[in-house]
């Protein structure tokens, strides 16, 4: 068969339930402006444009307002001429009846037939005749008033306290929200070039946060290679050495993009996190193998030979650091989730930028060495800032020496700072940032018409104008399935964009006061306007949540009270055990029998008294138009004017029938796989004693309940067993690949150990600067890390090489002049690296706006262990070699 004309075409899309509305715009028309027009503008046009854009999953429409003709019987009149909702609803809908497609032949000519309907507006509905059953002759007119009026909403959407109508925007889960974002940005602005009448308001760019991630990172990328440019001048004095880190690091960029594009891999804040993490490491490398040429160089070797020797001399510290760090990266893609899914990005970009990073290492960068430097000398000049700085190393390496056990006290001390810093430092999924976006939503819990709740949410939008740049608000039942869950008619949903971030607490002050004051029933929450970086690793359910299954009904709350009160927990009732105020009508089904008056009939009569019914619909040129019967108000109280008719003519009224009740029902149903539940939530436990919520499940089985215990804590034990799982795989590649490079089993503990010194620095700093460990900070730790066991790996082998030069046969004077050597040669490298990767991340901690704050953690995690543990490769490693 086919569609009925006034259903629309069925789609086909993919969509992930992670995503959320990439943007909002709201249409706003000319003060007067018809809102039929704008609803069909908007219906027929705008979000049909909007639907062909590639990338976009779904476009809804809310707010939009449609015409009906409706129909306002006249009770008293109808029961005085004896005619019956039932006889007025036949004649209207008989009144309207579509043949479809019927033909008939005439001679040789065929001809469609259709009835001509005339009965198509409020005017000739009215003169529709009717008759009584005592046979007398009425027209519509007679008994009822019939007017073309827009439809009654279940819910509003309001923008700027005006209503109208809105389209939200979703993307497809693979597609990307950047290039989303800017053909509808590009779309929008065709379309307002065309309806200059109407208003496009972008709302709720979901992209702002990601660019301003990007492009912070993107700083980050930049000054770091110019910070490297600069610091291997003025470390090495040398403009040709500069010249050609300035030439390697962008094409190393390049090349990184190249695989990011063949991977399949876009740019984003994770991806990037693992592009920096890589430069810093490609950085590392080229300021290692350029001096490793220079010392070569310098020691009197030709050119050539000091090329081909000075990259030989590096290339398996170089290979080991790259794999132990793919060891640390590699295994995480494995993770269950949103957590493996984060890290295949990151993981593949540290193996691109890696991969290229020795590519250059041992390729571009002596060639372009011996290009730059076979006709001029590379004979290194003195350099002051230097010959100051290895001063000051060597008085510091012969006091430590002299010291050993108090240094090692010292570094030891220093690393065991982690398990004081770990207890103290707040702990958080995302880093802190200033919000100048509020959600707003509020359960009134009283039953309220949708003009009351507009008026409520009109008053309190009105007291905080002052404060808020934009609003937009969900009144009553939403048309937007996201907010429908939870939406009702004493519900509403409002979203502010703030003038300023400093506004924020302020004004959630502010409305906590004003709804405790004046409406102390209401129950409402206010918190930032949810965006994509926050979707990503959303909670969506508390710590603890018990669900409560019953085999015959649902428990109320007070039941559920009394059955929980002994167990002294600070429990909340979820919303399944949230009740709200209806109206129940009690039939006399024996009377029905008596007067022989079918249920029927009386089941026909209260549906259409109580509800908005449509009789008919009225088609016209592909528009669709309802014929409704309009709701009598006060309708409870003329129940004794409507009649029912029994089978010998005889009319009784409807209130000898149907008794109304008042009571409580329950507002939501709650279920899953299993079934309905009620739950019961926890926010904490005392000394997460999970046991009490045990012998909870024991009490209440006892009672006959079906209990499931799930919630974030038991899912985040769940996921912390699998990582630690992980990354215990992950530091046993590490190790193995340490021990197969130095032939120890022994060496490596050595690198393992200088990690945790590098770990305390980040979390000191975290510390001082007042930041939580979240997941930005953690990124900033691993990046740290990465780049301390490549520092690490070079001293330690070099410290091997000069070891066995110096052959078995060696004083202690002989061995401290050997690893005193070995630091002087590693030192510059391991500042350079030091100085460039926490210069480069400056800009970023400086910046303000949301990206930046976003990053502030990782950069002082980073700065922190690089600073910090920069001691540890320079003195820890000496020490606990010669041990």
């Amino acid at each position: 068969g086919q569609w009925p004309a006034h259903l629309e075409r069925p789609r086909v899309v993919r969509l992930s339930t992670a995503d959320i509305p990439v943007a909002h715009l709201q249409i706003s028309g000319r003060p007067g402006s018809d809102p039929l027009a704008l609803s069909e503008l908007t219906e027929k046009v705008l979000r049909r444009r909007i639907e062909q854009l590639p990338g976009i999953a779904t476009v809804q429409v809310t707010g939009t307002r449609h015409s009906e003709i409706a129909i306002v019987p006249d009770l008293d009149k109808m029961a005085a001429y004896g005619v019956s909702l039932t006889d007025l609803v036949n004649t209207v809908s008989q009144s309207n009846i579509e043949w479809g497609a019927v033909s008939v032949k005439d001679g040789q000519y065929r001809y469609h037939v259709k009835l001509a309907t005339h009965y198509d507006t409020p005017a000739r509905l009215l003169q529709l005749p009717l008759r009584t059953a005592d046979g007398r002759a009425l027209r519509l007119a007679d008994i009822v008033q019939i007017e073309e009026s827009l439809q009654q909403p279940a819910g509003l959407h309001l923008f700027n306290r005006q209503a109208g109508p809105a389209i939200i925007v979703r993307k497809q889960s693979q597609a990307r929200m950047l290039a989303v974002m800017q053909q509808l940005r590009s779309t929008v602005a065709v379309l307002q070039k065309e309806f200059p009448l109407v208003d496009i308001t972008l709302m709720r760019d979901q992209s702002q946060l990601l660019v301003a991630g990007i492009n912070n990172l993107r700083t980050a990328l930049l000054f770091g290679g110019l910070f490297a440019i600069a610091v291997l001048f003025l470390f090495m004095s040398n403009v040709r050495l500069a010249l050609i880190m300035a030439v390697s690091l962008p094409l190393s960029l390049l090349l990184s993009f190249l695989v990011f594009y063949l991977s399949g891999i876009s740019i984003n804040i994770i991806s990037l996190s693992g592009l920096a993490l890589g430069l810093g490491m490609l950085i590392d490398n080229a300021i290692i193998v350029l001096d490793n040429i220079s010392a070569k160089v310098q020691d009197g070797l030709p050119l050539t030979e000091a090329c081909v020797q000075g990259v030989a001399e590096v290339t398996a510290p170089l290979i080991s650091s790259v794999l132990t760090t793919l060891a640390v990266f590699v295994p995480l893609v494995y993770l269950h989730g949103m957590a493996g899914a984060l890290f295949y990005d990151q993981a593949v970009a540290v193996a691109a930028i890696l991969g290229v990073s020795l590519l250059v290492s041992f390729a571009l960068l002596p060639l372009l060495y011996y290009l730059l430097f076979r006709r001029h000398s590379a004979e290194e000049k003195p350099n002051r800032l230097f010959a100051l700085v290895l001063a000051a190393y060597d008085r510091l390496f012969a006091l430590a020496w002299r010291h050993k056990a108090v240094t090692l006290l010292l570094i030891v001390g220093g690393s065991a700072l982690i398990f004081w810093l770990t207890r103290t430092l707040p702990r958080q999924l995302l880093p802190p940032v200033e919000h100048r976006e509020m959600v707003v939503q509020i359960t009134w819990n009283e039953p309220l018409s949708l003009e009351e709740n507009r008026q409520r949410t009109t008053a309190l939008l009105q007291r905080c104008q002052a404060a808020v740049v934009h609003s937009e608000s969900e009144i009553g039942r939403a048309d937007n399935p996201e907010e429908a869950r939870q939406s009702g008619r004493d519900h509403c949903n409002i979203y502010l964009k703030l003038q300023a971030a400093s506004a924020y607490d302020s004004l959630q002050t502010a409305l906590q006061r004003y709804l405790a004051a004046t409406y102390p029933l209401a129950s409402a929450t206010i918190e930032p306007a949810p965006n994509a970086f926050d979707q990503l690793f959303a909670v969506n359910e508390p710590p603890f949540k018990l669900k409560i299954r019953t085999p015959d009904s649902l428990l109320s709350a007070s039941r559920i009270q009394q059955l929980t009160a002994a167990s002294h927990l600070p429990l909340r009732a979820g919303i399944g055990f949230a009740t709200e105020p209806s109206i129940s009508l009690h039939i006399n089904y024996d009377r029905l029998s008596y007067y022989g008056i079918g249920s029927s009939q009386l089941h026909e009569t209260l549906a259409r008294l109580f509800g908005p019914s449509i009789i008919t619909r009225i088609e016209r040129f592909g528009s669709s138009q309802p014929v409704v019967l309009q709701p009598q108000p006060d309708v409870l109280q003329k129940l004794a004017a409507l009649y029912l008719s029994a089978p010998d003519g005889a009319t009784y009224p409807l209130s000898y029938f149907v008794t109304p009740v008042y009571n409580e029902q329950f507002k939501f149903v709650t279920a899953d796989d299993k079934g309905p539940y009620q739950a019961l939530l926890l926010d904490s436990l005392p000394n997460q004693d999970v046991s009490l919520l045990y012998k909870l499940r024991q009490r209440l089985a006892a009672k006959g309940l079906l209990t499931d215990l799930t919630g974030a804590w038991f899912t985040t034990r769940q996921n912390l067993q699998q990582l630690a799982f992980v990354l215990a795989v992950s530091f046993l590649l590490l190790y193995f690949i340490l021990a197969a490079q130095f032939e120890s089993f022994v060496q490596p503990l050595i690198i393992v150990f200088t990690l945790p010194l590098g770990i305390s620095g980040s979390l000191l700093l975290l510390y001082i600067g007042g930041y939580s460990l979240n997941i930005m900070s953690a990124i900033g730790i691993i990046i740290m890390l990465g780049i301390m066991i490549n520092d690490a790996i070079l001293k330690l082998d070099t410290l091997n090489r000069y070891v066995r030069q110096a052959g078995k046969a060696f004083t202690q004077a002989k061995l401290y002049e050997v690893i005193h050597q070995a630091g002087v040669i590693r030192l510059r490298p391991i500042l350079m690296t030091t100085l460039t990767t926490v210069l480069a991340l400056l800009p970023v901690l400086l910046a303000g706006g949301l990206g930046a704050q976003l990053q502030h953690g990782l950069v002082l995690a980073v700065s922190g262990g690089l600073l910090v543990g920069t001691f540890s490769a320079l003195f820890f490693i000496p020490l606990a070699y010669y041990l």
